[in-house]
């Protein structure tokens, strides 16, 4: 099953589900403007994943401390959920905005790293 939901800012986020397994993509800026809604969302797909949530964030670009936040909330969410979480992004401005605020996703977990 895989659903789009239209834009209200030019980011998008499309959920896709098999079996146990959520795949949420994202493409756009990830900013004040669009972290908010992104947020809820990705509460609402944890909450009823399953056992699993990957998303797909090599799309975003412009990312803002709201973005970073959206993504760490998230994670703390499926923690406490017992709902395995892993984020895959490889583009240069995600890395970025990871690496300023001291935190890595190199291995799918978003996590602090040693400095």
């Amino acid at each position: 099953m895989t659903s789009s939901t239209p834009s209200l800012y030019p980011l998008s986020f499309e959920l896709a589900r098999v079996r146990n397994t959520t795949t949420i993509r994202l493409r756009g800026p990830l900013d004040t403007k669009s972290a908010g809604v992104v947020r809820s969302r990705l509460a609402m797909a944890i909450c009823g994943s399953g056992s699993s949530i990957m998303v797909d964030a090599e799309g975003i670009h412009d990312v803002g401390d709201a973005g970073v936040r959206t993504f760490l909330l998230a994670q703390q969410l499926a923690d406490e959920l017992g709902v395995e979480f892993s984020v895959v992004a490889t583009s240069d401005d995600f890395r970025r905005a990871l690496a300023v605020r001291h935190l890595s996703s190199e291995t799918g977990r978003l996590c602090e790293v040693a400095s």
